[in-house]
């Protein structure tokens, strides 16, 4: 695996030896920025047809 931030390559696990965190993207809340997807919300969100 590569690290995005350092472009390293390292074993696969959680942190990079440079700090970064590794961590998958969810449909709701981008790394707290507070961006939402509305292509990959839940069609039950009610707050996709906002």
């Amino acid at each position: 695996m590569i690290c995005g931030l350092c472009s390293k390559e390292q074993s696969v696990k959680k942190d990079c030896d440079c700090g970064m965190t590794l961590k998958k993207n969810t449909n709701c809340w981008e790394g707290g920025k507070g961006n939402r997807n509305k292509v990959t919300m839940n069609k039950k969100d009610k707050k996709k047809y906002k």
